[in-house]
């Protein structure tokens, strides 16, 4: 049996203006007021007649510890990185808030972020929803997209309890994170993002602020957030590194001692239900969405990841770089055990080498776009079409093909709305 999948999704009645019921200011450290879609996985390992697996525990471990060891613990590396290097140009920007410091602080989001984009589709463990074998819930409290909420963002320059980093670490995710830290950044705009009738409009709070007050602020707002970004990513790669502890060697030593995992096709599952990112929240998310496929018909194209920064679609693209290092167990081109041999030891060669040609040719489609999706669904639809159909094609095999191979189960509720 396998696991829940629980991805966020944009709640019922939240609005950007604060006029939702989100516009509170409850301290919780969790969205209690956001409810996530869950979507239950009660999928079954389809083994033989008699449930013997299609892949031996032996080959399974290998691909774990390829994926841990050349993919998670790398990736987190970076990640952290670039988060210390963003927050002491963000605290330099705090100091000093210029354009140029702002340009600089800036350049170093969009490298976090590119970095994190990657690690996105490595929500394992520590990372992972609490609902999750070993889950933390860790990746909302760095990037809570796409439950971001810009007006929050503005109440809380506002109520300026963000000049308390540890304390400010205990209120609701949508106010911190890569996400919040974007509007503070990216947005130039000296109005804010609430309703005209929101309290920080209605009692005259956010009309007294000067051009110079407001500038400073977000910069301050910023570095603490970039300080709380580094912190959980610190927390995260600690938590999977750990000795003997750690969610690394619970992962390699499934069905050997893990006190996670029973099994080898335990922790597999882990995998695949990352893997299914690219389904629930790329497919549908990053892309249907905004081209208007599903729940929206008008307007869609302003419902897209990262707007103030145009990073969209260079989110999609790092998505898809990181599933293809998830697919051959490692992030350098360099021989590693990945689910490309798992499909090869099944007798699935073809399967492989088409899923890897699938994979390369989005990844290169995502990255000779170089103009924000909402530009390009204005000047090119086809184009942002063509990207849409080259990641279905990815995610039909997904849900397929390979899981067919490899006995497994396709995630109940899992995509299906943009065929």
């Amino acid at each position: 049996m396998i696991v829940i999948l629980d991805y966020a999704r944009y709640p019922q009645g939240m609005k950007q203006d604060g006029s939702g019921p989100t516009a509170g200011t409850s301290p919780r450290r969790r969205l209690d007021v956001v409810a996530l879609t869950t979507l239950a996985i009660v999928a079954l390992r389809c083994g033989s007649g008699e449930g013997t697996p299609s892949v031996s525990g032996d080959e399974a471990r290998a691909l774990l510890r390829s994926v841990v060891t050349r993919v998670v613990e790398p990736t987190h590396l970076r990640c952290l990185e670039e988060a210390r290097e963003l927050e002491r140009l963000a605290d330099v920007h705090r100091r000093e808030p210029t354009p140029a410091h702002l340009d600089r602080v800036r350049e170093a989001w969009r490298s976090t972020a590119r970095e994190w984009q990657h690690a996105e589709l490595l929500q394992l463990g520590p990372s992972a929803s609490v609902a999750r074998p070993g889950g933390l819930g860790i990746r909302d409290e760095i990037y809570s997209w796409p439950t971001s909420n810009r007006c929050r963002v503005d109440d809380a320059l506002i109520e300026h309890a963000y000049e308390d980093p540890a304390a400010f670490a205990d209120e609701i995710v949508i106010v911190r994170g890569l996400d919040a830290m974007e509007h503070l950044l990216f947005n130039e705009d000296t109005g804010n993002a609430c309703h005209p009738a929101h309290p920080i409009n209605e009692s005259g709070a956010w009309p007294a602020l000067s051009p110079d007050a407001l500038a400073t602020r977000r910069a301050s707002y910023a570095a603490t957030l970039a300080t709380l970004v580094r912190e959980e990513v610190e927390g995260l790669a600690r938590a999977w590194d750990a000795p003997d502890e750690g969610f690394s060697t619970a992962l390699m030593t499934a069905g050997h001692g893990s006190p996670v995992f029973d099994t080898p096709d335990e922790a597999l599952d882990e995998l695949l239900v990352a893997m299914f990112y690219l389904d629930v929240v790329v497919r549908e998310l990053k892309l249907a969405l905004p081209l208007g496929f599903g729940v929206c018909r008008r307007g869609c194209s302003g419902q897209v990841e990262s707007h103030a920064s145009h990073a969209s679609i260079a989110h999609v693209a790092s998505n898809l770089r990181a599933f293809r290092w998830l697919f051959l167990g490692s992030r350098e081109r360099e021989p590693a055990v990945g689910f490309d041999d798992l499909l090869i030891w099944v007798g699935e060669a073809e399967l492989a080498t088409r899923m890897v040609r699938q994979i390369d040719e989005a990844l290169a489609l995502a990255e000779s776009v170089e103009q924000p999706l909402p530009a390009v669904i204005e000047a090119e639809p086809e184009r942002a079409f063509e990207l849409h159909q080259a990641v279905t094609r990815i995610v039909e095999d997904l849900r397929g093909p390979l899981v067919t191979a490899l006995r497994l189960s396709v995630p109940s509720g899992v995509g299906g709305e943009t065929d």
